[in-house]
């Protein structure tokens, strides 16, 4: 009967781990859903500045058509300033108008290089994020296989609470268990060197590993997601780089 009660148990805690990662899966998506929603306001934003990059472009070719113009006019006016020295003034003062407004159009030429400058910087930003999920499964995997090897060992464990978590990614799941420590027998030709390298406690290895795996399942998806955005970002990039050169 105490084995069956001990069953009973562990099963019910194993359906309540069960219940708290759906949660978690759950609210995994509603995250994709705005990470997704994000990542087209960006392509919508990104397009928006290709756009008036184009318009600036071909405005500017008018303006420097028209400023080569002005001067052949200011050519003509000067051979004829004995004739026309108020045309010539008239001439000089539409060049530096010109002049005036090719600077207005190099200065929000600027302000659009450095918004693809941030773009740039968002995507090293995402990369970096994916760097960091990457590190984070290594060191899941390290956990799992510091673990104790004997599955009985977890059967006997006390409820202890888990308090503290990151998140509260684990809110719904108040209690794990906790490995049974037994006490290394003495070696009394290798006592200072158990003393000086202390060993990994069995119970902090568990509670590590549930929230390594916990997150790397929130994470799952996420990476999945920001995988498109980072492809979308370089061929932007790539495409505005060699438009501008």
């Amino acid at each position: 009967e105490r084995e069956v009660d001990r069953a009973l148990q562990i099963g019910s805690e194993r359906e309540g781990a069960i219940m708290s990662l759906a949660k978690e899966q759950a609210d995994l998506k509603i995250k994709s859903s705005e990470l997704r929603s994000r990542e087209e306001q960006l392509v919508r934003d990104r397009e928006l500045l290709e756009q008036e990059k184009q318009e600036l472009r071909l405005e500017k070719e008018r303006v420097n058509a028209a400023a080569l113009h002005v001067k052949q006019r200011a050519d003509e006016i000067n051979s004829m300033s004995k004739l026309s020295s108020h045309k010539y003034e008239e001439g000089e003062k539409a060049l530096v108008e010109a002049k005036k407004v090719e600077s207005e159009h190099q200065a929000r030429l600027q302000t659009l290089q450095q918004q693809m400058k941030w773009l740039r910087q968002q995507e090293e930003h995402l990369h970096q994020e994916r760097l960091s999920l990457s590190q984070q499964r290594r060191q899941l995997e390290q956990l799992r296989m510091e673990l104790p090897s004997n599955p009985r060992a977890f059967q006997n464990m006390p409820q202890v609470p888990l308090l503290g978590t990151p998140d509260k990614i684990i809110s719904n799941m108040h209690y794990l268990p906790l490995p049974v420590t037994v006490p290394p027998k003495a070696n009394p030709g290798n006592t200072i060197a158990s003393q000086g390298l202390p060993r990994p406690d069995p119970a902090d290895l568990y509670a590590k590993l549930v929230l390594h795996k916990i997150t790397a399942e929130r994470d799952h998806d996420f990476l999945e997601e920001e995988q498109f955005f980072l492809e979308t970002l370089k061929r932007t990039s790539y495409k505005t780089s060699f438009q501008s050169t």
